[in-house]
């Protein structure tokens, strides 16, 4: 009885697509949308990855763009360090109208270690 059972069940689904592959008939229109099909979907990838490419390239554009924004800055900056340091700025700063030159200098002989290797 169990066995039966089974068997109904099998033929149920044997009867299932058997109804089914009889309904669908393989002709000239289901080749026309099958292959329309098929180029529709080859054609939605064909755009989504160009898309991606699209993005990529936008986004690579924005970055070398901030990239020239940062090497400008960098330059400003550069200049305006050299402007700092050099001796016309160092002899007009306010600090070293400050300082004085001492007629004691006292220089450190002898066995005076400040720090020794081993």
């Amino acid at each position: 009885m169990f066995e039966v059972t089974l068997e109904r069940r099998n033929a149920a689904k044997r009867s299932f697509f058997a109804k089914l592959v009889k309904k669908v008939e393989i002709g000239p229109t289901f080749f026309v949308v099958s292959l329309f099909f098929i180029l529709s979907i080859i054609t939605v990838m064909t755009l989504l990855n160009a898309t991606h490419y699209v993005t990529k390239g936008g986004e690579l554009s924005s970055l070398e763009s901030e990239h020239r924004e940062l090497v400008r800055e960098k330059e400003v900056l550069d200049r305006r360090i050299s402007s700092v340091r050099s001796l016309n700025a160092i002899s007009k700063s306010n600090q070293l109208a400050r300082m004085y030159s001492s007629d004691m200098v006292v220089y450190i002989e002898g066995d005076t270690v400040i720090a020794s290797a081993k």
